[in-house]
């Protein structure tokens, strides 16, 4: 499940234009983990299959901060479903880390979700396209007035939006052909 994972998180960074490059990292490292990097992102897999706790995932993460992963960016993966309170605490620092942080449960990378055929294309608008898309629609504070996407959804966490990003959406239909669809990034 864990090559599976590993090549998965190699399409999304790929995806995203950054390199793929993957190498196994050996290290003081806590307990039950795996470390990669793939390209400049650092890959830590938690071998616990009972389930990350809050406390763990804290762990992880101020591992990573000590060690200078941060910097270039952290995906912890873990072999369970996060719990209520485990969301929570991923939620509150993936919106502290300004993007450098991202989490999946190692189910959500078993299939590259992009080629079902249900999926619409995602994509985060650039800033400039961000300013004009908001200038045209006369949209003053986009948080109030335009639909939102969890920053824990799936496709979110795929394309790396972060807090604050505008998510623009192209959804197909038979009837209509094509239609765009723009969501705000919260956490």
């Amino acid at each position: 499940m864990e090559d599976r994972a590993l090549d998965i998180l190699r399409k999304i960074l790929s995806a995203r234009g950054l390199s793929a490059d993957t190498t196994s990292i050996t290290t003081e490292k806590p307990d039950r983990t795996n470390l990669y990097k793939i390209g400049d992102m650092t890959v830590i897999v938690s071998q616990k299959d009972k389930g990350l706790q809050d406390k763990d995932f804290r762990t992880l993460v101020n591992f990573a901060t000590e060690q200078g992963m941060m910097k270039n960016g952290v995906i912890v993966v873990a072999m369970a479903p996060p719990s209520d309170n485990l969301s929570k605490a991923i939620r509150s620092l993936m919106r502290e880390s300004e993007g450098k942080l991202s989490f999946f449960h190692i189910n959500e990378l078993q299939f590259d979700i992009t080629t079902h055929r249900m999926v619409s294309p995602h994509r985060i608008l650039k800033d400039d396209e961000t300013t004009a898309f908001l200038k045209e629609r006369k949209i003053r504070n986009p948080e109030a007035e335009l639909p939102t996407i969890d920053l824990l959804d799936i496709m979110a966490r795929w394309i790396g939006a972060k807090h604050g990003d505008i998510v623009h959406i192209s959804r197909h239909s038979d009837v209509a052909g094509t239609s765009d669809y723009y969501r705000y990034c919260l956490a």
